[in-house]
């Protein structure tokens, strides 16, 4: 199960595998260094690409959702517009 998973993993980076418990460990230690490194790469890489995609992307002028949406007072004026001519009609 777990333990050929492990070996064949090590085999495919080109390490020789002898499958005594003691170098079991030892290669299992391995595994979890190298890819403990792979990710920290890995984030070192993502923090050099984000600013330079925030450059290609200026999604700043495209977001001027700070501004109040102005449906809601025109609806109100129509409300009472309307109420107003029912008056006027009676």
């Amino acid at each position: 199960g777990e333990e050929n998973h492990m070996f064949d993993r090590l085999e495919r980076k080109g390490v020789k595998v002898s499958k005594t418990p003691e170098q079991f460990e030892e290669a299992k230690e391995t595994i979890i260094e190298s890819s403990v490194k792979e990710l920290e790469q890995m984030k070192e890489k993502a923090k050099e690409r984000r600013p330079i995609q925030k450059k290609h992307e200026p999604k700043e002028r495209e977001e001027p959702e700070e501004h109040p949406p102005r449906a809601k007072p025109i609806k109100h004026r129509r409300r009472l517009v309307q109420s107003h001519d029912k008056k006027r009609k009676k």
